[in-house]
């Protein structure tokens, strides 16, 4: 049987932490240069005016000043990928893609092993007259939903593109 790795393991071994503090602590160097790039006239976002947009959803747009802020938080993990070189880039999104496989394989045999155990039936497949409660048919629908989703996002993973320099910005930028 494989080791099943516990997310501590995984943890030590990908390093996710650091990248996500690298991150926050890029995010607050660049936030404030930024946002007045994003601010200057000649950008096109001082151009955009809601009242000039078609909108059936929103009556009243955030004013310039929101609209920059709130686009530079999108832009949050962006500009991360924009200040690596290629090979920084390339090496923290393979190495982010190969924690985001391990764990998802990790919880996936782990929702497997605890709901094909006959542990869960034991007290109950030892006395054909004793039916089995419904909250642990429900307990093991549950398991069934779960691993289901699993499957999918392993799927998912599975069949991404190789990563090349640019899979984070574009994940990011997306």
């Amino acid at each position: 049987m494989k080791k099943l790795f516990n997310l501590k393991d995984l943890k030590s071994k990908y390093e996710p932490d650091k990248v996500i503090s690298a991150i926050e602590e890029n995010f607050v160097i660049h936030k404030f240069k930024l946002i007045s790039i994003l601010s200057i006239d000649a950008c096109p976002i001082s151009k955009y005016k809601k009242e000039r947009q078609m909108s059936f959803l929103e009556e009243d747009g955030p004013d310039d000043e929101v609209l920059v802020k709130e686009i530079a938080n999108t832009l949050h993990d962006a500009i991360y990928f924009m200040k690596l070189s290629k090979k920084k880039r390339t090496n923290v999104t393979q190495k982010m893609r190969s924690f985001a496989i391990d764990l998802i394989k990790s919880q996936l045999g782990r929702v497997k092993l605890f709901s094909k155990d006959l542990l869960l039936e034991l007290p109950f497949s030892t006395n054909i007259d004793i039916e089995k409660p419904k909250i642990l048919n429900e307990v093991i629908d549950v398991f069934g939903c779960i691993e289901s989703g699993l499957e999918i996002e392993k799927s998912y993973w599975e069949n991404i593109p190789r990563a090349g320099y640019l899979s984070g910005l574009q994940v990011s930028m997306g």
